[in-house]
C-alpha cells in the first residue's frame, strides 16, 4: 500500500495498520489550533487489506463508530498512516465531541470530562459523577500512534504481543553497565 504524506485537516480520513496486512479506517473529527498534533479521531471496525475508496470512507456515520478518541498525529506526520482524502461533503457539526470519563484508581472517583466543542486539546472542564450514575463513555486518554493502532487491533480481537519493554528503552543499562532484569 502507497504511504502518502500530506498535511491533514479536519475530515481528512486515513488509515491504521493493525498488522501486517490490514487497516481500519479513521477520521479526523478535530484537530487542536493550540497545541498542534492532538485529534479528535472516529475509528471504525471494517477491516481493509488494501486501500478502500473514497467515496467508501465517505459513506461511514459518526453511529458507525467503533471508538471515539483524542490522539497524536505522529502515525499521519511520519506516514505511517496512509491518507486517503477528504469527503466534499464533510462537515463537523456531523462529528461531535463527546465527553469522557476520568476515574481515579484510588478512590473509585468518576467524572466526566467536557472538551471544547472545537479543540480536543482544551478541557473546559469536569464533574463527579454520582455512583449509581453509569454513563457509557469513552476514557480521557490522549493516545499516542502506536497505542491507537494496539487499541483497535485488541477492540477488533486480533492478537496483541505484549510489550517488549527492553525493546522500548532502547536496550538501556543500568548505571552499573549490566542489563536490566527481566
Amino acid at each position: 500500500m502507497k504511504r502518502t504524506k500530506f498535511k491533514y485537516e479536519e475530515g481528512t480520513w486515513f488509515l491504521v495498520p493493525l498488522d501486517n496486512r490490514d487497516f481500519v479506517a479513521g477520521v479526523v473529527a478535530r484537530s487542536s489550533f493550540i497545541s498542534h498534533g492532538i485529534l479528535l479521531g472516529y475509528f471504525f471496525s471494517d477491516v481493509y487489506d488494501q486501500l478502500p475508496s473514497l467515496d467508501t470512507l465517505c459513506h461511514l456515520k459518526p453511529r458507525d463508530a467503533q471508538v471515539v478518541i483524542r490522539f497524536g498525529d505522529m502515525g499521519l506526520k511520519n506516514g505511517e498512516w496512509p491518507i486517503v482524502g477528504k469527503c466534499v461533503n464533510w462537515s463537523s457539526k456531523d462529528w461531535a465531541m463527546p465527553s469522557f470519563v476520568r476515574e481515579e484508581p484510588l478512590t473509585g472517583r468518576r467524572y466526566e470530562v467536557l472538551y471544547d466543542p472545537n479543540d480536543p486539546a482544551q478541557r473546559l472542564s469536569e464533574q463527579e459523577l454520582k455512583v449509581d450514575e453509569r454513563k457509557d463513555l469513552g476514557r480521557d486518554s490522549l493516545y499516542g500512534h502506536s497505542a491507537v493502532q494496539r487499541y483497535m487491533a485488541h477492540v477488533l480481537g486480533y492478537e496483541v504481543p505484549a510489550l517488549d519493554l527492553e525493546k522500548l528503552q532502547g536496550n538501556k543499562k543500568t548505571s552499573r553497565g549490566s542489563q536490566r532484569p527481566n
